[in-house]
């Protein structure tokens, strides 16, 4: 082969590797979406980022196949782990306050007149959309196997899409509201959360295995604005050891720090919400031992819950009051008494929002009690010395 015809073969092979474009509306035609869809979903990142009004072919690909974008040609963006923003009429929250955040092109999101929404539920984390930090369901997604996306209709005219990840296993499920006439983003939320629920249950049971979201986008169109409903996460802490060594020789504790511990590692919310209920009549009868050891107990954080937005109307009561208003809650969620009532459940999300809500006060009135517990094991380990 003359070198004249190696060069022209490299300049074959550079052209056929020059990446490929789609315009807006050849995107429109291919995905039968109306334009202002197009321009929402590239807005939000799901078509990957457009170059002068242009989609890369591989992104879209990608889209086609897998309801969104999951290789390296897109950015990861992550949500900074305990630097949530802070809403100016209320002020900083505590941990586990459930959050909801936009996240889009525009400051002043309001000149777009939002007529659809779509509603993404990720089964494996996906962290070029803004996965919360500490939250994630199986890395790899459900374990089932899909070959390809599978599309279903739901009440009310919203198209639900199963898709797969790379793997093969399936990894989101996308609602699609073109229909939105009298419904906020919150019912969007929890429509879709519900049907959802109602594939998930399901799949579960059938298949004999966890199935359970990792993270969740409602992207408005066409402004393309994020909404991430996620909740608060502790701030970065120094490493204290100072009653290490008292701990280890109370048994009578190790039970109250273990089931907190598994409390804070939960993502989901009933089984948060027992951990911390257990950790709080633990915490009780380890400062009755305490209190039967030593003839003294003192109360250096008051057991009154703070007047803070994220405790609503438990603000201002006391710890044993707050204990005393949940109880029944907590009985409907464990005990399945069908004369009186329906048990709690997560099939319904307003019922699942009503759970979430009270893991905050849960946990500050357990945080209180250990912290109480703590300082004064502290004084008793610094008497002993």
């Amino acid at each position: 082969m003359s070198k004249k015809n190696k060069k022209s073969k490299k300049k074959n092979k550079t052209k056929q590797n020059k990446p490929k474009f789609l315009s807006l509306e050849d995107v429109s035609k291919k995905t039968n979406l109306p334009q202002s869809w197009v321009v929402g979903l590239t807005r939000a990142g799901l078509l990957g980022f457009s170059r002068n009004g242009k989609i890369s072919e591989k992104a879209f690909n990608e889209f086609a196949s897998f309801g969104t974008q999951w290789g390296d040609h897109f950015p990861n963006r992550y949500m900074p782990a305990g630097q949530f923003p802070v809403v100016e009429s209320i002020g900083p929250q505590p941990a586990d306050t459930l959050t909801h955040i936009q996240v889009g092109q525009d400051k002043d999101f309001e000149k777009y007149t939002t007529t659809g929404y779509l509603a993404q539920f990720y089964l494996k984390p996906n962290y070029k959309y803004f996965q919360p930090p500490y939250e994630a369901a199986y890395t790899e997604g459900a374990m089932i196997h899909l070959g390809n996306k599978v599309n279903m209709v739901f009440d009310e005219g919203v198209a639900a899409t199963l898709y797969p990840g790379p793997n093969k296993l399936l990894c989101l499920v996308s609602f699609y509201w073109s229909k939105i006439d009298g419904l906020s983003i919150d019912d969007v939320y929890q429509k879709s959360s519900s049907y959802l629920n109602e594939i998930t249950e399901y799949v579960a049971v059938i298949h004999d295995t966890p199935v359970s979201p990792a993270n969740s986008l409602i992207i408005e169109i066409p402004s393309g604005v994020v909404n991430i409903y996620t909740k608060k996460i502790s701030e970065i802490r120094h490493l204290d050891l100072t009653g290490f060594e008292f701990y280890i020789n109370r048994p009578d504790c190790h039970s109250c720090f273990s089931l907190y511990r598994e409390a804070l590692m939960s993502n989901h919310p009933l089984a948060k919400f027992n951990a911390l209920w257990r950790c709080n009549e633990s915490v009780d009868h380890a400062i009755a031992n305490f209190r039967k050891e030593f003839k003294t107990f003192s109360i250096k954080y008051a057991e009154v819950i703070p007047a803070t937005f994220a405790y609503g109307t438990y603000q201002n009561i006391s710890f044993k009051a707050a204990i005393n208003k949940i109880r029944p809650i907590r009985n409907a969620i464990n005990h399945a008494d069908f004369k009186k009532e329906e048990p709690i459940t997560l099939h319904d999300p307003v019922e699942t929002d009503k759970i979430e809500g009270l893991i905050p006060i849960l946990r500050y009135i357990v945080r209180a009690k250990l912290c109480n517990y703590t300082e004064n094991t502290n004084s008793i380990k610094d008497v002993q010395k």
